[in-house]
């Protein structure tokens, strides 16, 4: 009897703790990041206990829209990102609407910039918008989804330069939370405001924050992560960016002569407010470093100066070919 009480006891215990185990081992397997195949981006699952700062970053989509372009034509959509080519793609995916209307119209992909040739013609401000237009499938589909991702702090000090130093120069305004040329100043200060935006304390944005919200805000990945394609960017196209959407232009059977010309805008035309090469943006690039500590915890240090920036630590996450200056 005592014996058979005893191998009761020692089975509960043994049931108990695989129980245990199972558990702990489900956990961890859910609170793993992410990567999706054929996907160049590490994202954090809904389901993981991260700083409520990280969760928030995908909650945004009513302040931050899905700038989508479609073609289709070739089933091709395409959400720019300001700062991440978004002048230029926005000029491929509105050739692609109508090749021949827009050859006809002898604009360049940069005149974009100036005014948007198919302005409410294939824009959409939601992914979802464009699946419920174009009744596009969750589950099996011939469209493409793609997003231009580019380097978190070459973006940063690139949107710096174009937005606080070339318009403060150019009309003498005071751009960029009146932080004047100031970017330790500017940090600090538009990191707060991304910080009360994602908190809903501040629904009102600037032109400054379209430029500075995270990669990762955009394009409602939060929900469509697993459907895009991420496109690196480059500051000369030949070297990333035009091989990796040729070949996405050559699945979605874009004819050769419309790559060609696709290829010649992207490789030989620059845009106008592009940074890449310009004094200011070597200096500004130089006095910074990014610092990676843990994975999610990132920082700027500027000169002797250290800046949290932990708004941008989905944005590291990306994979990103050496940056350009």
């Amino acid at each position: 009897m005592f014996s058979s009480q005893t191998n009761s006891m020692l089975a509960a215990k043994v049931i108990i703790l695989l129980v245990v185990i199972t558990g702990v081992y489900i956990i961890l397997l859910i609170s793993r990041p992410v990567i999706h195949e054929n996907s160049t981006m590490l994202v954090a699952p809904k389901s993981r206990n991260v700083r409520e700062e990280q969760i928030r970053l995908f909650a945004l989509n009513e302040i931050v829209k899905a700038n989508s372009h479609v073609s289709p034509q070739y089933k091709m959509v395409n959400c720019v990102v300001q700062k991440s080519m978004s002048t230029m793609m926005t000029g491929a995916m509105c050739y692609l609407y109508n090749e021949t209307q827009y050859e006809q119209s002898g604009r360049n992909f940069d005149d974009e910039f100036s005014g948007r040739f198919c302005k409410d013609t294939n824009e959409f401000k939601s992914v979802t918008g464009v699946r419920e237009a174009f009744n596009i499938s969750y589950v099996k589909t011939d469209w493409s989804f793609s997003m231009v991702t580019r380097d978190p702090i070459d973006r940063f000090v690139s949107g710096f330069v174009d937005r606080c130093v070339r318009l403060q120069q150019r009309n003498g305004t005071t751009q960029c939370n009146g932080c004047g040329l100031n970017m330790t100043c500017f940090i600090e200060t538009e990191y707060k405001h991304l910080m009360e935006i994602s908190f809903k304390r501040k629904t009102h944005r600037t032109m400054e924050d379209a430029h500075f919200f995270p990669q990762v805000w955009h394009c409602d990945l939060n929900e469509e992560v697993e459907f895009f394609e991420f496109i690196q960017y480059s500051s000369n196209a030949d070297d990333n960016l035009m091989p990796q959407f040729d070949d996405l232009l050559q699945r979605q059977k874009v004819p050769r002569r419309s790559r060609d010309f696709i290829r010649n805008q992207l490789v030989y035309q620059k845009s106008s407010h592009s940074t890449t090469g310009t004094p200011a943006k070597r200096f500004y690039y130089s006095r910074q470093v990014l610092k990676k500590n843990q994975g999610f915890d990132c920082v700027f240090q500027i000169d002797e100066v250290t800046v949290p920036i932990g708004v941008y630590c989905q944005d590291v996450l990306l994979r990103f070919p050496s940056v350009s200056l």
